[in-house]
């Protein structure tokens, strides 16, 4: 009897640890499958069980991270990475790259090509973003402190014409494939970019002599690359140019790079990144200074969708100031521009400024989500249009996670329609197996909204405190 006892003991044990097995191999298939829900539920079950799996840690990060929620990501990936997984070093570089942490992003990226078990397709996106984090980790060093006093969305085809620049700084004007022309005040230079068979789109300059235009002539190679010059703008002196390239040097897209004309032998300069927050990992093209009444422009697609661009209005510094005695975090904010508010110098009157761009404080302070204006009700009395608003730091964290959660509650609400259409139209058999999916992400759904509200309660208590 005893006997029996025991070997029932060993059937119950190995039936069990098989069911545990199972949830992660059955994960793994949803995951490949790209259903990144239920393969998340599977894959977290496991990890509960066994807190050391690193596999498990692995697809939970990794369904984490498609899911949006990079924090859990981050978490169960760097036990994963600590085990020596391949994946888990190639999309931590990919969650500190996007989190502006460009060092700790370069050396996973460095981690996973030097990996011998990395996947080839994999390896070479690794080695693509690798120079981009690279640029990143120096280029932060020296984010400049730099006042942004307005910033607009706007359509993307025709977002020159809401660069305002006054007649003694010249014209800026869009032409025929994404491109542009600079004319200067006194109207005898342009510059201009162009596609052309050789090198996809380059700068070209023209001069007036007499009453005519001359020959048109292509910049020189050290500006024009094998890569894609756009959106010449040249300052009143005549010799410093201002243009975009998505070629070597940037930190993703196109990146706003300065050089100036030598006069002595007639070639321009080694161009330089102008760095953050003018550029950052997305897209950013025209910068432009007008130099009579101390504005300048650039545009940027951050955060945006495709066929948009935002445009951020600046106040040039005469000499370059580099933001300094600042917290890490802090640095990542005003280098990817969280806040126009946070820019701003306590006490500084911009009346002026804003009355030149025929704007109010009011109109000045919005925060943009996607294409929407931030708006933060914190009490009957009191909205908030700008991060920089937050008087509590650990009010404007909450307030962060609040609009994790959001994106991520967006997402299962999307996947459980698309469940819950399915099974509207399955057979009897097929809405067996449809059944727990739907009761499960029903269940996280309704979990998301009660942490949404607490989220939204917590940092408005925060706030008022």
């Amino acid at each position: 009897m005893k006997r029996v006892h025991i070997i029932l003991i060993i059937l119950q044990f190995l039936l069990v640890s098989h069911t545990n097995a199972q949830l992660l191999e059955d994960a793994k298939a949803l995951y490949i499958k790209g259903d990144y829900v239920k393969s998340f539920e599977l894959a977290n079950k496991r990890l509960k069980i066994k807190p050391k799996d690193a596999s498990a840690s692995l697809l939970v990060g990794l369904n984490a991270y498609h899911l949006g929620d990079f924090k859990t990501a981050e978490k169960t990936l760097q036990f994963a990475a600590e085990k020596s997984l391949p994946e888990a070093f190639y999309y931590l570089g990919q969650i500190q790259y996007k989190g502006y942490r460009f060092a700790e992003s370069a050396d996973n990226l460095s981690k996973y090509i030097a990996h011998s078990k990395a996947d080839s397709t994999m390896k070479i996106k690794a080695e693509h973003l690798l120079p981009l984090s690279q640029a990143g980790t120096r280029l932060i060093k020296g984010v400049e402190n730099v006042q942004i006093i307005d910033s607009m969305v706007v359509d993307k085809k025709n977002f020159l014409r809401h660069y305002r620049l006054s007649r003694e700084s010249g014209e800026v004007r869009s032409t025929e494939g994404f491109t542009s022309v600079y004319q200067n005040q006194r109207n005898d230079k342009m510059y201009f970019s162009m596609k052309t068979k050789k090198n996809g789109v380059d700068l070209f300059t023209r001069s007036r002599l007499m009453d005519a235009w001359g020959d048109t002539v292509a910049l020189s190679e050290t500006i024009n690359t094998k890569a894609n010059e756009n959106f010449p703008f040249v300052l009143s002196d005549g010799v410093t140019l201002y243009y975009s390239s998505d070629g070597e040097g940037t930190m993703g897209g196109s990146d706003i790079f300065v050089t100036r004309y030598n006069l002595a032998n007639d070639t321009y300069l080694s161009p330089e990144n102008i760095g953050m927050p003018f550029n950052s990992i997305f897209n950013d093209y025209l910068l432009v200074i007008d130099e009579q009444n101390s504005i300048g422009w650039f545009a940027s697609d951050r955060h945006q969708p495709k066929d948009k661009v935002v445009i951020y209005v600046f106040i040039p510094n005469e000499t370059k100031k580099i933001v300094e005695n600042v917290t890490a975090q802090k640095l990542i904010q005003l280098a990817s521009i969280r806040s126009i508010r946070d820019t701003w110098i306590k006490g500084e009157n911009y009346t002026s400024y804003f009355n030149k761009i025929g704007k109010s404080e009011a109109d000045s302070v919005r925060r943009l989500e996607n294409v929407s204006t931030f708006r933060w009700v914190l009490n009957d009395t009191t909205i908030y249009h700008s991060l920089g608003q937050f008087k509590s730091e650990d009010a404007k964290n909450c307030y962060f996670e609040y609009l994790k959660t959001n994106d991520l509650l967006r997402m299962l609400c999307k996947q459980l329609d698309q469940l819950r259409s399915e099974y509207s139209t399955s057979t009897k058999e097929h809405r067996v197996e449809l059944s727990p999916a739907i009761l499960a992400t029903e269940k996280q759904v309704e979990q998301l909204f009660q942490k949404q509200k607490d989220l939204e309660l917590k940092s408005r208590r925060l706030e008022l405190k």
